[in-house]
């Protein structure tokens, strides 16, 4: 059975190699995704990979299986937390600006990460 420590590596993992692909792409191309800090970006994916896993352990707690729209309920999850946590002027110290479209980026590409992952893994494991 599935713990949900398990969906919690697994979506930091994702959310992890999500945001150093896409700073990486924004910063070849000269722009800035708004990433400030890796302690401050670090515990926001702590947090935000822990929710996204409770949606997809309670969705295989009730069903037995995992299916896309519940990757696309984290992709949601993961845009109001980022919303939420990189708005212009945080309550933490110092402007933190992350546009909506870096927010949308980061979420739709976790989300294409994982729906290929799950057509990857599979076949690669059962050999």
């Amino acid at each position: 059975m599935a713990s949900l420590l398990t969906f919690w590596i697994i979506m930091f993992a994702s959310l992890a190699v999500t945001l150093a692909v896409l700073n990486l792409f924004y910063s070849v191309f000269g722009a800035n995704l708004g990433l400030k800090g890796f302690g401050r970006e670090t515990t926001i994916a702590v947090v935000v990979s822990l929710l996204q896993a409770g949606v997809l352990w309670a969705v295989f707690q009730a069903t037995g299986w995992v299916f896309d729209r519940a990757l696309f309920g984290c992709a949601a999850v993961l845009y109001v937390c980022y919303k939420a946590t990189h708005w212009n002027e945080s309550v933490f110290e110092g402007i933190y600006a992350m546009d909506d479209w870096a927010i949308a980026a980061v979420a739709f590409t976790q989300y294409g990460l994982l729906v290929s992952a799950s057509f990857v893994l599979p076949t690669l494991l059962s050999r």
